[in-house]
């Protein structure tokens, strides 16, 4: 399969993928597009002719428990030659189908995210769609491949992002203010970063700072704003290659 297949990203302006992926599919299930769809796939891709129906082939792809693993492979795999091949509707299924696995990795970086949400959804579509024109029928670990080159898009990206702000970033502008944090959120991952060893906890209180606080917090640790920044920006780069391995 060659990487020059046409996509959904070269048309479509970065949109926040739970709402726009949603609604597009749902606009999809109801107006009958996707039965159609699969009807015409079924003729000429063997590993969906078992499905009666688009329900039929969404519950058991979105089945974690599922077996077998390689009909899973076999049927994510067909979708994804259909989409590359330049059908719309499969492309909408797919972006679908993986947006549980985009949306966790777009949470777990949500407060290290120094490009935009509309910036960081860009890149994750390009990287799910970068790995899509390299699947072929008979690929395996299709769903993991096509997050994981999502992931390692969008950390690039993040990355990059992160080292030119943090060169000239305020402190205290990291996380969320205490009382909203919620589950995989931005305290239960500096945490777990702590008890890890990643970052020391007092770099992750430099990540909890705010702008009242900052100033004792640099002075318990005896350094100037300057040096702060610097040992933020460092254990920002830990926390980020971490995070990339344990997501």
């Amino acid at each position: 399969m060659g990487s020059d297949r046409g996509g959904p990203s070269a048309r479509v302006a970065p949109v926040d993928l739970l709402q726009r992926v949603e609604g597009d599919l749902a606009a999809l299930r109801r107006s009958g597009v996707l039965d159609d769809a699969l009807r015409r796939w079924r003729t000429r891709r063997d590993a969906l002719r078992s499905y009666a129906d688009a329900e039929a082939l969404f519950g058991f792809l979105r089945d974690p428990d599922a077996e077998p693993r390689a009909a899973k492979d076999s049927a994510l795999a067909a979708i994804c030659v259909e989409a590359t091949d330049g059908d719309q509707t499969a492309a909408t299924l797919l972006l679908w189908l993986m947006l549980p696995g985009l949306l966790r990795v777009r949470q777990r970086l949500a407060t290290w995210n120094a490009l935009g949400r509309d910036d960081f959804d860009a890149e994750l579509l390009a990287g799910v769609w970068e790995a899509a024109t390299a699947v072929g029928p008979s690929s395996a670990g299709v769903a993991a491949r096509l997050v994981n080159r999502a992931r390692r898009r969008a950390l690039t990206a993040v990355r990059q992002a992160a080292d030119w702000a943090g060169r000239t970033e305020p402190l205290s502008t990291e996380t969320a203010e205490p009382g909203h944090e919620q589950s995989g959120g931005p305290e239960d991952v500096l945490s777990e970063a702590v008890r890890a060893g990643v970052i020391s906890g007092e770099e992750a209180e430099l990540f909890r700072a705010t702008h009242g606080t900052i100033g004792k917090v640099r002075a318990r640790m005896g350094v100037t704003v300057y040096g702060a920044q610097i040992r933020r920006r460092r254990a920002r780069q830990r926390l980020l290659d971490w995070l990339a391995d344990s997501l």
